[in-house]
This record gives C-alpha cells, structure tokens and sequence, in this order.
C-alpha cells in the first residue's frame, strides 16, 4: 500500500499558518488486495501498443523508453518489478538524485536534460492508471491522497482565504472530488502556497498544463498609487537627435561634473560621475551620460524638464499651453516663471489637490538653475534667444532672478502642505505588520527552493541558483541596488566579495561606491560578513555561475546569457532589481512586487522589532546609514507596537489597575 502512495510531505509550514496543527484523526484503513500491481514492464507495453496506434511517435517513444531504462538502472530495478513510491509521492527527489548521479558520470548538461524531460513524460501515465485503479476499486486517487497529506491540520478556511478560493472547493478536494479543468489556476495558488514544485498538483489531477494566470502567493495587495498611474495619460517630451535641447544638457551634464568648471558653481551643486555604470547607454537614455559615463542625478532631473516641456505642449483643453513642439527646445523655458506656476498648479490638481514631494522637487530645480551669482542658466544670458517671447539680453539676469524669488516663494509656502502621495512601504505593509517580517522571506526561498527546474537547460538551473542565492543575499547585506549590480568576484579572492581562510564570505565595499559616501558611508568602513546560511547556495551559484556568462566577467550577480535583452558579461546586470520584484511577486505572501531597496526596509524593521523597539544602532550598522536616517525612513513601527512594549514593561502594574 505505501508503494501506490501519493502523500506529499511538505518541507516546511507557510508562516500564515497557525503555530498549532490539528492532529490528523481517523482509524485505520481496511487493507485492499491488489490483484495486479503496475510494473515497469506494464509501461514498455502499453506505449508499444500506442506506437502500433499511432499516437505516439516510434522515436519519441525510444528516447522515452531509453530514459526509463537509465532510470530503473540507477535504481537497480528489473522490468519484473512493480512501479513503486520512486515514481510517486518520491518522482521528484528520485528525478534530482538522477541528475546528480548522471552528472557526476560525466553525462553533458545537454544529455542530463534531454534524459529528465523523457522520465517526465512517463509520470502522466502512472497517475492516470493509479487514478482508473483507485476509482474502480473505491479508493481515494492520488490527487486526493496528495491534497489531504498536503493540509496536515491545516484550516481549510484559512487556505481559502489565503489563495481566494471557494472553501467549498477545497472541502470538495479534502472529501476526493477530482478537479475542475477551469479551476487549475487554483492548483497553482495552492502549489506556491505550499512551495511544491509548479505543475505538481496539476499532474495528479490529470491535466497536461497547469493555469497561465501570473504565479503568485495568494492575491496580490492592490497598489492605488500604481493603479493610478496607469491610468493617468503620459505626456514627456522627447527631443530628437539633432534637437538642440541636446547640446544644451550635456553643456550642463559638462559644468555640473567639472572639477574646476568655467563658470561659477555653489559647493552643492555637484554632480557625480558613477564609479560603476548599472546601464548600458542607448537611444532612450542618452540624457544619463556624459561622454560614456553615467551621471546618476542627471536622470531625475531631466525627468523633470522633460515633464514640464511635455505639459507646455499640451493643447489647452487638456490643461496644457499649447505652445509648438518646435519652441521647445530649449532650457530657458525653466525661467518662465508664469508658465511654471501654472504647471506646479496644474501638477497639484492632478495628484487630487495634493502637494506632493515631484512638486517641491521641481521648484529647487528651478531654484538652482536661476539663482543670482551660481545660478547656470542665470551666467548665460545667451539663453533670452531661444526662447520665442521677446526678452531683453541686458535684463536677462533679471529675469532670471525673478525666476528663482517666484520659485522660492511658492517653495515656502507649499513645504508645510507637502503629503506623501506614494507609500513606499504599501506593496509589503501586510509583512511589516507583523511581528517577524523575515519570516515571509522564508518562506520566500522555500518556495524558490521547491521550484528548482528539472530537466530543462542548464542556464535554467543556474539562473534559479543565481535567484537563491540573491534573495538570501539582500537579507544579510541589504546594500543599494547599484552597490549589489556592481559587486565583484574573482577566482584569486581579489574581488569585493572575498573568502577568509576560515571559509567564511565577506563583502567589502569601497565608501566611495556608496551614494551617501559624504554622509553615513564615510563614518564606517564596509566590511561585512555574509550570513553563514547564505554560504552554501553562494557557493552552488558560482559553480554553476559559467553557464550564465558569455565572456569575460568580475561581476557577482550575472544577467541571463541569451535572448534580445541579454546582459553583457562586461556590463553590470542592469535588470536586477526588476528580477527581484518578479521573484517576490511570485514567491512571497499576497505581494505584488518589490524591488531590491525594499529589501532593507524589511531587514531593518525585522531587527527593530525582534530587539522590542529598541536596537536602532544595529539596523543602522548593518544598512550602513545614520542613525536618524533609519529611524525616520526604516523603522516601520505603529502606535500598537509600543503599545505592546508598554504592556511587556508595565504589564503587572497595569492589572492591577
């Protein structure tokens, strides 16, 4: 009977589910006599005679046939003998036995996966002859055995909200009912729920394919802030390649980078070339670099410009000005302090009458390009003929400062109304709220854990290692996504991430690679140990790290190898953060996406929490930022939270009360 058994046993306990488990009840069952058990010989036979059929192809049926035999080889099995566990409730961790065994006899990565993807094909067919044998005998079939072993004390409610699903449904599943075709997108949700591998649920209950809905934990937290972007129309204004606007910017890119610039600059206004460049420069972000190198604050910055330019072009019903693109391209349009009042005005209706911090943002741009004495555009009075309003050149400086009072004045007045209108903690508010956060980023890599490809190609494989290792990584060294894209490794230990002689992995990063490398990185030097649970998947990634490359390489974290939006083994993976935000949004409870930065949110706010409130200085040490910077950005607490601390240090005189 355990042989036929399909019993999923799970690796661990998803952290929505209560601590205390419900005993599993119920007598014994009746044992059943098995007239005739399956075996190997069973399956050669009945695909010979789907050959003779014609329903499956003579060599398709070889190379199946082949993958059999290989397999039964390793497990020392005859085709006398019966099909057991090895390809049921076992398949999976025989398949990676397999695999190992077949690599280390030297089999290429290319013959291990052709091998793999023919021993799958056969699974379908043992389910579907189990499940004929249990419904004619009465039993349970092996996606009902699979679904109970599966809950192990789990509340079904409690399942259902989680997934929004029908309770009814899954009561159904619990008593035996086989699937629905049209529910498989709830096979799915259940799956990454419980970290088993994708397809596992929907094999057993006989479909082919599983749901294409986005793989996901649970139902995504609806993002309003998101939502209301794609709602709102875009209205940027791209210049082309010989638009003068152009030559302008980068004459500004040249005065803002310059050591010694021949205009007059204040100590603030510097700009500063990257010391690592995260993105390759192309067409859609020219405005980025300056002679090859990438300028970091030139791209907030020209969003702002392009922002404003693109609302000047707007016709007029749709609240723009309706001033030719032909006009537009020049910076002097900054110092038309009528039209930018009217477009500060305009962005605060559009945000629901709300001053948010683009608004305030926009206005010191302006302030620092027209102030009197360091003000680049208040230096050039060049700049009146571009514009098309007739402007005087001997009272350009006076426009200019006019410019600069206006935009200082509206400054001051709006700061004390300035709301934050995007919540950057929103999409993981749900993990923040509770007492352990990290605990969700567990049961994260459980689920990444269980998703491990089988069979496929051996970039596959590695770029799921490279993910592991990834997710693990941010959570003991919670750096900035340029820091992470840039980090280097060499096989002499030359590289930023190194080895000691007692095994253990450090990361060191220079302070001049930190962006706050004048404020909080210049105070300690970056030389930080990696978590000892990170070690083992770090050291299974850069064995199989090669497959990634596709020249040359430093970097730690490597880019997919193939496709149109391959990353260059000399670039720094530019994608990081977006893959991160897919791989939360696919493996962690009820979230629609986060980037690598949230990650230090969620560190810093587990370390808080886990020390009652307390230990600050250790969230700040392990981000590498002050301590004020944590406490006002980092430290997700609400009034509960000390609320609950009061209680633990005040508890037993308040009930005496």
């Amino acid at each position: 009977m355990n042989s036929v058994s399909y019993e999923i046993r799970r690796s661990f306990n998803p952290s929505p589910i209560p601590a205390s488990q419900a005993t599993k009840i119920g007598g014994r069952a009746r044992r059943r006599h098995v007239a005739q058990p399956l075996t190997y010989q069973d399956l050669l036979n009945g695909q010979d005679k789907r050959v003779l059929m014609g329903t499956v192809h003579p060599q398709t049926a070889a190379n199946r046939a082949t993958a059999l035999r290989v397999f039964m080889g390793f497990l020392k099995l005859s085709a006398e003998d019966p099909v057991g566990q090895e390809f049921r409730a076992m398949f999976l961790a025989r398949c990676h036995e397999l695999s190992d065994h077949l690599r280390t006899a030297g089999k290429t990565p290319r013959n291990v996966g052709n091998t793999l993807s023919a021993l799958k094909s056969w699974r379908p067919v043992v389910v579907a002859i189990d499940t004929d044998h249990a419904i004619s005998g009465d039993k349970l079939t092996p996606f009902a055995q699979a679904f109970r072993a599966l809950l192990n004390g789990t509340p079904v409610k409690l399942l259902a909200r989680t997934i929004d699903a029908a309770p009814g449904m899954l009561y159904g599943w619990q008593a035996g009912k086989n699937p629905r075709l049209s529910n498989s997108k709830y096979l799915t949700r259940v799956e990454r729920y419980f970290g088993l591998p994708d397809g596992e649920l929907s094999t057993l209950a006989g479909f082919r394919h599983g749901s294409y809905e986005p793989k996901s934990v649970g139902e995504p937290l609806k993002i309003a802030y998101r939502d209301g972007l794609k709602a709102k129309s875009h209205y940027v204004f791209k210049p082309a390649l010989d638009s003068p606007l152009r030559k302008q910017w980068h004459e500004l890119l040249v005065y803002k980078t310059a050591r010694v610039p021949t205009l007059i600059r204040s100590n603030k206004g510097v700009w500063r070339l990257s010391p690592h460049d995260i993105e390759t420069e192309r067409e859609g972000n020219w405005y980025r670099f300056l002679n090859g190198s990438e300028v970091p604050t030139a791209h907030p910055r020209w969003n702002q410009l392009a922002s404003f330019l693109g609302w000047l072009a707007m016709p007029v019903p749709a609240g723009g000005m309706g001033v030719p693109e032909s006009e537009l391209h020049t910076l002097a349009w900054l110092t038309h302090s009528a039209y930018a009042e009217k477009y500060v005005d305009w962005l605060i209706a559009r945000a629901g009458n709300l001053v948010n911090g683009s608004v305030i943002e926009f206005l010191a741009f302006i302030k620092s390009m027209t102030r009197p004495v360091t003000g680049y555009l208040w230096q050039l009075p060049s700049f009146a003929k571009t514009l098309p309003l007739e402007l005087p050149t001997e009272n350009w400086q006076e426009h200019a400062e006019t410019a600069w009072r206006t935009a200082n004045a509206s400054a001051v007045a709006l700061r004390p109304l300035l709301v934050q209108t995007r919540d950057p903690s929103e999409p993981m508010k749900h993990i923040l709220d509770t007492d352990s956060p990290l605990e969700f980023v567990a049961d994260m890599v459980q689920r990444m854990r269980a998703d491990r490809p089988l069979g496929r190609a051996p970039y596959t494989e590695a770029r799921w290692a490279r993910n592991v290792a990834l997710i693990k990584f941010l959570v003991s060294n919670p750096l900035r996504v340029r820091n992470v894209c840039t980090l280097t490794w060499r096989d002499d230990n030359s590289g930023l991430l190194y080895q000691r002689p007692d095994r253990s992995w450090w990361v060191r990063v220079p302070k001049v690679h930190f962006k706050n490398f004048k404020g909080a990185a210049s105070d300690n030097e970056y030389d930080m140990p990696v978590q000892e649970t990170v070690w083992q998947d770090l050291e299974r990634y850069l064995t199989l790290r090669p497959r990634l490359l596709n020249g040359p390489s430093d970097y730690l974290f490597i880019g997919a190898g193939r496709g149109p939006r391959a990353t260059l083994s000399k670039q720094p993976w530019e994608d990081l953060s977006r893959t991160v935000e897919d791989l939360t949004r696919k493996y962690l409870w009820r979230c629609p996406g986060i980037g690598t930065h949230a990650f230090r949110h969620l560190v810093a706010t587990a370390i808080i929490k886990a020390s009652k409130n307390s230990d600050y200085k250790t969230a700040a040490l392990v981000l590498n930022d002050r301590l004020s910077t944590v406490e006002r950005n980092y430290a997700h607490l609400k009034s509960s939270d000390g609320a609950k601390r009061m209680d633990e240090l005040l508890g037993d005189v308040l009930r005496r009360m």
